[in-house]
């Protein structure tokens, strides 16, 4: 097993700063993810046709072409992002201009992997609504975000034309479309493995927390570094993951309250057979395996 980076969930606040909130709650889960190369190849080849199925509204008109070219540019912007198990993606195309040639078109767009957790099909990684410029040109085609921070707003009143501004600084006001087209592929998705499951975000899924000490709680994050840990859920609860094409799952148990318990990973086979074990005792602020 190997570690993958831990995702870069895009914040991108508006210049008001009215959507902090929400989007802190999305804000998803930094733990560690996981999928080999070629199983995310092949989920976001499925997500690029899902994506082009399903309509995406549009404030000009543009091209039908148009659509899966965004999707195809977003979808490959999927790897600045933890792993998962299957991408989907939400654009609204606000308008386009003819510039010497090249053709740009200014939208607010957005990514998002999924993951199985606690039996949802949960969004855990990627971005909220963020507004792009996307230029094509001689057959090739790019994308351009804002700026962060402090220069957000100037860089998004540099890259869009004056009557698009408006629109890209109140990008949150896109983000329940964005999200309703995200759900709407990865619902296309769990028909097409046959698996039902309700679709959501990290929010959605209410995890819990063990409840122990600071002290033996920061001693587990430590501990999960570790490679025969990294990959179960710093929750309660457990998380799926496709490995070489099956499907293992990743159990987290607790037993206990602030005083002290026992928490126990396990991992399970495709067929729910136990795999792998290990369990530990917190007590205060110590952390000790147990031998069985």
């Amino acid at each position: 097993m190997k570690k993958i980076k831990p995702p870069r969930l895009s914040t991108a606040f508006s210049e008001s700063g009215k959507s902090a909130k929400r989007r802190i709650g999305e804000i998803l889960n930094t733990k560690t993810k996981r999928l080999g190369a070629g199983l995310a190849a092949l989920a976001l080849v499925f997500a690029l046709a899902v994506g082009a199925a399903i309509a995406c509204r549009r404030t000009t008109e543009a091209p039908p072409e148009a659509d899966a070219l965004i999707s195809g540019l977003l979808l490959d912007e999927s790897g600045k992002y933890a792993d998962a198990e299957f991408w989907a993606e939400g654009h609204v195309i606000l308008g386009a201009e003819e510039k010497g040639g090249k053709t740009e078109y200014y939208a607010v767009t957005s990514v998002g992997g999924y993951s199985f957790m606690n039996g949802m099909f949960i969004e855990d990684s990627g971005s909220g609504a963020i507004p792009a410029v996307i230029t094509v040109s001689g057959g090739r085609a790019e994308i351009e975000y804002p700026k962060d921070g402090s220069y957000y707003a100037d860089s998004i009143r540099k890259m869009f034309p004056p009557r698009f501004v408006g629109a890209a600084l109140q990008s949150d006001t896109y983000y329940d479309e964005l999200a309703a087209q995200k759900r709407a592929q990865a619902r296309e998705y769990l028909k097409s493995i046959g698996r039902e499951a309700e679709v959501g975000s990290y929010r959605d899924l209410d995890p819990r927390l063990p409840d122990m000490s600071a002290e033996a709680s920061n001693r587990l994050l430590e501990m999960q570094k570790d490679e025969e840990l990294n990959k179960f859920p710093m929750f309660i609860g457990s998380v799926e993951y496709l490995e070489d094409g099956a499907r293992y799952t990743y159990v987290t148990d607790w037993n206990g309250d602030e005083n002290g318990g026992v928490i126990t990973y396990r991992r399970l086979g495709p067929s729910g057979e136990e795999l792998y074990r290990r369990t530990f005792e917190a007590s205060g602020g110590n952390v000790m395996e147990i031998f069985e």
